[in-house]
């Protein structure tokens, strides 16, 4: 219990030295009773600010606790006591508890949200060790069929080629790859592959099907022959089909199948199937049904981690082709980042910068501008300073902490300057793009942080003097609402 409690032994400690000192070197002030700042009070303040709400209301209970303990020792007769309460009073003890509840329940608000915070990490780092254990599972496969595909070398680089698909971060390449693999190893003459999606069967690959049967492309749970392979969960032969009584509503089937192979999700669940319908009966032997089953479950791998890859990307913060934060992430960054600033009284500033003309740039003229504008942000704002890609086409939104709009403004005039640089290295015949930006500063008056972030995208749509303007360059006049044009 002390392990997990420390503050209870350092709060005990603490006074135990505060009378050793006391004592040895304050022996006519007993209890520090003379001193204006009584020196208890740097443990009521230290065992709440870093252990939370238990510790400030112990040391405070403690502290209160010593001053009435000693100073009772002085106290022969009534009027003595009367004295003490007059010199006392409920003053000091109030004080403690107050001050030590509320430092505690601070701290304990902070520390309960790096808790939660740390459950978050401890998630994804089980998910990644998760896709990890299905990546180590998938090589494990591929080299159990490089051992049993020792013929010719073709063989070989074939199954090499066609298995990088497995690899691939499109699910229709792990479709088709399995059946590739099917196709070229076994000999399978006809295939198909079929996920469940909302009530059907779903068509997502084949192979070598006429092209009469490809409109059967999306069949209904309990309405087809896969129905036997998802209530078994296994692998499903003609032979299982023929002596399975449940197979008699699927008779008009029978010819059309050999073998039904189970897609299964992370759980184990099944999700799919893997149909062969057309192959030599010489190469439909055990051992072939067998390394065909590898090849399915070797799919089933890729495709759960592929999944969970997914997953976790979508719950990063990071736009992943401009390596900053994503705008979904902006209006709750702003709002904790609002909150903060008023509870303090830190300053705070929101920032747009809109790239005009940026809809006549292609595609990779778009990529291309958007990143020299935010490796400009990145080397000359702050640390502190959160860039977004924002949710309007050549817009970058920017979250500055501690910052007053003069200096950010004055952080983003040296972003101008060095895009000006940029801009005149440019083609002659290119678009000529134009840059704005506009700085909201938060003021009293704004209670929440749609107030803060409303005048920052008004001021991205007005024109204002050339940023190249002598004047403005010696002194930028900084107000609520600062906005800049420059082209």
């Amino acid at each position: 219990m002390l392990k997990k409690k420390p503050y209870i032994i350092e709060t005990i400690v603490a006074f135990i030295l505060y009378d050793i000192v006391n004592y040895l070197l304050f022996r006519g002030d007993l209890g520090f009773r003379e001193v204006y700042w009584h020196p208890y009070w740097v443990v009521v303040l230290l065992m709440p600010s870093r252990y939370g709400f238990s510790a400030g209301v112990f040391a405070s209970i403690v502290a209160i606790f010593h001053v009435f303990f000693i100073n009772i020792g002085y106290v022969s007769s009534m009027t003595e006591f009367q004295e003490l309460v007059e010199k006392v009073g409920a003053v000091l003890p109030l004080a403690f508890i107050t001050v030590g509840m509320t430092l505690g329940a601070l701290r304990q608000k902070y520390k309960n949200q790096e808790e939660k915070r740390a459950e978050i990490i401890e998630k994804q780092k089980n998910d990644m060790l998760r896709v990890q254990d299905d990546l180590d599972r998938a090589v494990k496969v591929r080299d159990a069929l490089e051992k049993k595909i020792v013929g010719e070398t073709s063989t070989i680089m074939t199954m090499y080629e066609i298995s990088k698909k497995f690899g691939s971060l499109k699910v229709e390449d792990i479709y088709s790859g399995c059946l590739d693999i099917l196709e070229n190893l076994f000999q399978v003459d006809v295939s198909s592959l079929y996920i469940i999606e909302g009530g059907y069967y779903v068509l997502k690959a084949s192979r070598n099907w006429a092209e009469s049967s490809e409109v059967e492309g999306k069949i209904k749970l309990d309405g087809s022959i896969m129905d036997l392979a998802r209530k078994k969960n296994g692998i499903v032969t003609a032979k299982d089909i023929v002596s399975d009584k449940d197979s008699q509503k699927y008779f008009s089937e029978y010819s059309k199948l050999l073998a039904m192979f189970p897609i299964r999700n992370v759980e184990g669940e099944f999700i799919g199937a893997v149909n062969i319908e057309k192959m030599s009966f010489i190469l439909f032997n055990a051992t072939n049904i067998n390394l065909m089953e590898v090849i399915v479950n070797w799919m089933s791998s890729s495709l759960q981690a592929l999944m969970t890859n997914e997953a976790l990307q979508g719950q990063l913060p990071w736009d992943k082709e401009y390596k900053v934060c994503h705008h979904s992430y902006f209006d709750n960054i702003l709002e904790h980042e609002f909150l903060r600033a008023k509870e303090h009284g830190f300053k705070l500033t929101v920032s747009l910068i809109k790239i005009e003309k940026f809809g006549f740039l292609n595609k990779e003229s778009q990529r291309l501008t958007l990143n020299s504008l935010i490796a400009l942000l990145k080397r000359h704002m702050g640390n502190l300073d959160i860039i977004f890609h924002y949710k309007f086409d050549g817009t970058i939104a920017i979250i500055s902490p501690m910052k007053d709009g003069k200096t950010t403004t004055s952080d983003i005039g040296k972003v101008v300057k060095g895009w000006k640089k940029v801009s005149a290295t440019g083609e002659k015949d290119s678009v000529h793009t134009e840059l704005v930006f506009s700085t909201s500063a938060l003021t009293k008056k704004m209670k929440d942080h749609s107030a803060l972030l409303k005048p920052a995208l008004a001021g991205c749509k007005l024109s204002k003097p050339s940023f190249a303007s002598k004047k403005r360059s010696k002194k930028w006049k900084t107000t609520n609402v600062t906005s800049y044009y420059f082209q």
